[in-house]
């Protein structure tokens, strides 16, 4: 009789348990489901449980929540306790601003949350992004050009010319040019060229950055330009002093390209931070303060001197006449 209680006890038990467990779910939802190409928006991930001295495992994001969709802001993770209208105890949440530049549907997949050694996944969802629609209500639509009668004009009669004896052409112009040479040094005289020196990348982009900073370039109107010359005076100096090709690829590429080199984490994470701010001035129209400007100014400078390879210039020397 003792041994049936204990295992009538050890069912319920167990039962309550799995109860429980089972009781618990997460969430993830969308404020808007499409959105205008740059346009941020609100991700919450909720998480619903029953039992507080239990540890929620939380999924952790980069700067990236896919390939194209990008985390502007990560708010902290928030826990509530709930009232008995409600299923469960307490509620996890976290808030996540997130934005594209990719126009078309793009898929979020479930998060996984780990919760008294089960594993929880959340439904799946799509951010539809679309293209700013150009407005063609007021633009003037123009008709074909009409076909104009084939015409024989002098200057296509001289090149047809020029084509068929091109060889005297290139006679004359050596001689042109050798006769100009001969009247130009023959009595000029001699003259000792000193070749001068390629400065290295960070005293070109030292001197850039130091132009900005006497102009107070950070506080023009003009944010796309001002953006715009300091990040390709860093993209410019990454690509002479790294060997990689920044004038020509994407913030994330960049920072893929540098992932092997000896920058720290903070000047990475520097270096991501200010060209994505140069994106989004130049391309969704963000405008920051003059502040955040002149302290993205003083960083760069910062950036160079880290990161500098101390070599010896020599001032440029003046040509010297015999």
């Amino acid at each position: 009789m003792k041994v049936l209680k204990i295992i009538i006890v050890f069912v319920v038990s167990f039962s309550a348990l799995g109860y429980q467990i089972n009781n618990d779910s997460a969430a993830v939802s969308l404020q808007r489901h499409t959105i205008v190409i740059g346009e941020q928006i609100k991700l919450k991930l909720q998480f619903f449980y029953n039992v507080v001295d239990n540890e929620v495992i939380w999924p952790e994001f980069d700067n990236y929540l896919t390939n194209d969709i990008e985390i502007i802001k990560k708010n902290e993770v928030k826990t509530h306790p709930l009232d008995s209208t409600h299923q469960h105890r307490f509620l996890k949440e976290q808030e996540l601003i997130i934005t594209s530049f990719e126009p078309k549907t793009n898929p979020i997949p479930p998060f996984e949350f780990k919760y008294q050694d089960s594993i929880y996944l959340s439904q799946s969802l799509s951010l539809n992004v679309n293209t700013v629609p150009v407005d063609t209500a007021n633009k003037k639509l123009y008709d074909i050009f009409p076909i104009y009668e084939e015409e024989y004009p002098v200057t296509e009669r001289i090149a047809d010319t020029l084509k068929e004896y091109w060889y005297l052409l290139i006679i004359l112009i050596l001689i042109a040019i050798i006769i100009i040479l001969y009247l130009k040094y023959k009595n000029k005289p001699k003259e000792v060229i000193v070749q001068e020196v390629k400065l290295p990348p960070h005293v070109k982009a030292l001197n850039v950055l130091n132009e900005l900073k006497a102009k107070q370039a950070w506080k023009n109107e003009d944010k796309k330009e001002y953006y715009s010359n300091l990040t390709d005076t860093v993209r410019e100096y990454l690509e002479e002093r790294f060997g990689i090709q920044a004038l020509e690829k994407t913030t994330r590429e960049i920072i893929n390209d540098l992932k092997h080199t000896d920058i720290s984490v903070d000047d990475k994470h520097f270096l991501r931070e200010i060209l994505k701010q140069a994106d989004y001035v130049k391309f969704a129209k963000f405008k920051p303060q003059d502040e955040d400007g002149l302290q993205a100014l003083e960083q760069s400078v910062e950036f160079v001197e880290k990161t500098k390879i101390d070599t010896k210039t020599n001032n440029n020397t003046k040509t010297n006449v015999e």
